[in-house]
């Protein structure tokens, strides 16, 4: 079981499930290249947690894993923006099976959420932020599960984008 370094709500090396109970001895990596260090001849299975905050190589390494063991990889499709999150977008168009998990909205509690709201004092985050999860995170940002009727861009997405397309 891998968890990237950039993950760092559990201090220990273990990934545990979110619904209580089973806890799995973890190696914590900075890139996504480490993980093949790990991988000897015995592994049978490789387990990938936040797999959205691991570098854009992790798509090679994936199908370099994939034609002799088993490849398992959690992680938000989704940044706060709406956007594709980090390597997912690519990992999904390989992946031979798909299990797409959804919270309950947060805001009207009746439809499954599949957006990830970012707030800073109660309100959506500039897209410019470029910290996805702040460092020393308090109390003014916080993360809640969305629907789409109930999600809201950030207010400055359009000129967010612009900007990523001027050379």
């Amino acid at each position: 079981m891998f968890r990237p370094a950039a993950d760092t709500r559990e201090s220990r090396p273990i990934t545990q499930s979110r619904f209580g109970g089973s806890e799995v001895d973890t190696i914590i990596v900075n890139s996504s290249r480490e993980i093949l260090r790990h991988i000897d001849k015995e592994t049978v299975m490789v387990g990938i947690d936040e797999a959205q905050f691991l570098d854009s190589k992790l798509i090679e390494v994936v199908a370099i894993l994939r034609g002799r063991l088993t490849v398992a990889i959690a992680g938000l499709d989704r940044d706060f923006r709406g956007l594709p999150f980090g390597p997912i977008g690519g990992l999904l168009a390989m992946a031979d099976e798909v299990h797409r998990l959804t919270a309950l909205c947060s805001y009207c509690k009746t439809n499954p959420a599949s957006f990830s709201q970012r707030l800073t004092r109660g309100k959506p985050s500039s897209a410019f932020e470029t910290e996805v999860i702040p460092e020393g995170e308090s109390d003014s940002v916080i993360y809640e599960p969305r629907c789409a009727g109930c999600f809201e861009p950030p207010p400055d997405l359009g000129r967010w984008l612009n900007s990523r397309l001027r050379p």
